[in-house]
């Protein structure tokens, strides 16, 4: 029972004990009735000696009780010393711990090895236990604490200054859940300055703690969100000083978060954004419900500048700005992309506008777009062009369209399609025009981008060229046509005359000289007969010259034949006539001096091209062979014969090399 609750029945008894002493003493005295003196009629001398004896009573029995609370308070000085756990032995109370059933904050009373002496019920329930008495078997230097929040440290500071306030530690429950108390005690220690016991307070902190955990994770995730994020973030405060920035923003401007925070966000601006940026920044504190658009430039730590965006908001607390925020953009990629896409449509369009080429964009018969040079080739005006169907520049020739259309099947390239075509002008005249279209995708629809050559004064200059053109060979051909006539003419003037000659030196020289001007006037007969009047076909013209000298020398070719072996080669007339002259002489050469009369022989005639395009020709005999005076360049250099000579000064003329062997 509780010792207030004790005095209270004391007091009580003793005023019963005072009232049935009153009765008495009237019944000794005046002799009354004990019955009626203890409850009837009792005088007022009686009543005054009984109250006055209760209060004497009950003063003596509150005495007695204060002495006792002191001698506990004390903690029994004037007995001898006891050992500490004795002393704490004491302390603890023999029931449960006078404290208050209600309270919400934990005390309790703990020897320094641990053991709990008392603690109220709040501490109680905190801990999870049924009663005092089931808690008190715990030992708090063992189980009580969370192993990584050991009662050392609380103990050492407990015994280095006596007291702690507020020190922040993790209980454990009953059932082994961590608790997470705010706790002040003191350390009671007798005359020696021994620790008697630990006496304290705790509170529950674990609503708070769980709080502020829940805080601190959603703190990390913002912190992680605002860090992984691929713009930049930032705060400042009411100065504008930075007082958040993420690692973005760090990046961007190439500092760290400890340079930037704390700084005004001005002194990153770029000196000619500087004074636009601050009043929009001043108008925003003046106009809070207004969400600027901000595009303006930094200046990074190296010297370098970034174009930014950035739509900032202010944050209101009780109507009050407390900050501003801001996403900042990186759009300097974005920025350049657009300075060099402006640049190239600057390039684009004055390419089409200048452009001597008309250059159009149509689909499904309709223009889309014309540059300039389109409305000078047709003659219409670019609305005119835009809002007509483009069969109304077509020729109505069905049969010309159908070519064309074939030809763009041909086409090796089916994207790509090359034609050329007639368009009728807005006056009524018809022009030739050369097209190239492909296809492209402008947004999300095929359409065709061509253009266009006016070809029509470059068609009628190249038909007046192919009359002149014309007119020159025919004339050409005609002059080669009198040319070879003047030259058989002088060919049969010799053979006349060399009918009359029967010195055999002259008659040969008359034959050789009959030989050289057939060459020359077969070349030009060719020529006149030929399509081309600029080239001769040497196999055909070297097949001619063979024919020829083996016709002339009748006598000596019935036993000795010719070899022809010529490639596919066109030379013009200054090169064929030096070679054909070269093969006369040769050939000539052969026939007459390699073989006996009536000697069987073959003579080799050939021209073949090399790989590095220069022409080789080559006249060979089986016969017996040149003299040795000739077979060395020099001797032919020095030969005084006509027919040498004459191959000399040709191989000089074609820039070539005469080689001679046996």
């Amino acid at each position: 029972m509780k010792p207030r609750l004790r005095l209270i029945i004391l007091i009580l008894a003793l005023g019963l004990a005072a009232w049935t002493a009153g009765a008495a003493a009237s019944l000794l005295l005046e002799g009354k009735p004990f019955a009626r003196a203890l409850l009837f009629e009792p005088s007022g001398l009686e009543v005054f000696y009984r109250l006055a004896l209760w209060a004497a009573l009950s003063a003596l029995a509150w005495g007695v009780f204060k002495e006792k609370k002191g001698a506990e308070g004390r903690g029994e000085r004037a007995t001898p010393a006891k050992p500490a756990s004795e002393k704490a032995d004491a302390a603890r109370l023999p029931d449960e711990p006078e404290v208050s059933d209600y309270s919400l904050i934990g005390l309790y009373r703990t020897t320094p090895d641990g053991r709990i002496l008392a603690a109220n019920p709040a501490l109680v329930r905190m801990l999870g236990f049924r009663s005092f008495r089931e808690l008190s078997r715990r030992n708090l230097e063992k189980k009580g604490y969370e192993p990584q929040e050991p009662r050392a440290r609380f103990k050492e500071l407990l015994e280095r200054e006596g007291a702690v306030r507020g020190l922040e530690s993790v209980w454990l429950k009953r059932d082994g859940t961590p608790l997470y108390v705010r706790e002040s005690a003191r350390a009671v220690r007798d005359d020696c300055g021994q620790t008697l016991y630990y006496e304290g307070t705790v509170e529950d902190i674990s609503d708070r703690k769980r709080v502020e955990e829940e805080l601190k994770q959603k703190e990390l995730r913002y912190k992680g969100l605002v860090d992984s994020a691929g713009v930049g973030i930032a705060t400042t405060d009411v100065l504008g000083r930075f007082t958040l920035v993420n690692a973005k923003l760090c990046e961007m401007l190439g500092y760290t978060a400890d340079e930037l925070l704390g700084t005004p966000f001005a002194r990153y601006l770029h000196p000619d954004d500087k004074r636009l940026i601050l009043k929009i920044f001043r108008d925003a504190w003046k106009y809070p419900d207004k969400k600027p658009r901000l595009e303006f430039r930094a200046i990074r730590k190296d010297g370098r500048t970034v174009h930014c965006f950035s739509c900032p908001t202010l944050t209101l607390f009780e109507d009050k700005i407390i900050r501003f925020s801001a996403i900042i953009v990186d759009i300097t990629e974005m920025k350049t992309a657009l300075e060099a896409l402006r640049a190239s449509e600057e390039r684009y369009r004055t390419f089409t506008e200048e452009a001597q080429v008309g250059v159009y964009i149509y689909s499904e018969g309709r223009f889309l777009f014309v540059n300039p040079a389109m409305e000078r080739i047709t003659g219409y005006s670019k609305e005119e062009l835009l809002d007509m169907d483009t069969k109304r520049l077509e020729v109505p020739d069905e049969h010309k369209t159908d070519e064309i259309r074939e030809e763009i099947r041909q086409q090796e390239d089916p994207s790509v399609h090359h034609y050329t075509m007639h368009l009728v002008r807005k006056d009524g005249e018809v022009a030739f025009l050369e097209f190239k279209t492909h296809p492209i995708i402008i947004e999300g629809s095929k359409v065709t981008l061509g253009n266009c050559m006016d070809l029509t004064e470059t068609k009628r200059s190249s038909e007046r060229l192919k009359e002149v053109i014309s007119e020159k060979e025919l004339l050409l051909r005609e002059i080669h046509h009198r040319i070879k006539n003047n030259l058989q003419i002088i060919s049969s003037l010799l053979y006349l005359g060399s009918q009359d000659i029967t010195e055999p030196r002259a008659a040969a020289a008359f034959r050789e000289s009959q030989n050289r001007i057939k060459i020359m006037a077969h070349i030009h007969e060719l020529l006149y007969r030929s399509k081309d009047t600029n080239s001769i076909y040497m196999p055909v013209y070297l097949a001619d010259i063979a024919s020829s000298i083996f016709s002339s020398y009748a006598t000596f070719t019935n036993t000795v034949e010719y070899e022809l072996s010529v490639d596919e080669i066109h030379l013009g007339i200054d090169s064929a006539i030096p070679l054909g002259l070269c093969v006369n002489e040769l050939v000539s050469n052969a026939i007459e001096h390699a073989f006996d009369r009536g000697e069987r022989g073959l003579v080799i005639i050939s021209l073949a091209k090399g790989p590095d395009g220069r022409l080789t020709m080559r006249v060979a005999d089986n016969g017996r062979g040149l003299p040795e005076r000739l077979a060395s360049g020099a001797g032919v250099r020095e030969s005084k014969t006509l027919g040498l000579s004459l191959v000399n000064m040709m191989v000089e003329q074609l820039a070539g090399e005469l080689k001679l062997g046996r």
